[in-house]
């Protein structure tokens, strides 16, 4: 039997079965909200994470990417798009 005639019949039942289109969705709907929260703290010009030390490496590029002005901003209006294309059926491959 072919690979691919294998994936494609794991494909089918994974995609008849009821509680994986749950957790899909569920999957979805949680990666949408965060994505929206952190877009929304970028548009606002808030620090993303504040409580992070600036003496670690993750603190020095955060304060960084604070301090580059409308890249910032940019990002956070493309999480929060990306969040509302997750939410869409028809665009949700989109939003990935």
């Amino acid at each position: 039997m072919r690979v691919s005639t294998t994936l494609d019949q794991l494909h089918s039942l994974a995609k008849g079965n009821k509680w994986m289109q749950l957790f899909a969705t569920f999957n979805r709907i949680m990666l949408a909200a965060g994505f929206f929260i952190a877009g929304s703290v970028k548009i606002m010009g808030e620090r993303f994470a504040s409580g992070l030390s600036s003496n670690q490496p993750m603190g020095h590029y955060l304060e960084a990417l604070h301090h580059t002005g409308y890249y910032y901003t940019f990002i956070g209006i493309l999480q929060v798009a990306a969040a509302i294309l997750l939410l869409i059926p028809r665009t949700r491959l989109l939003g990935r």
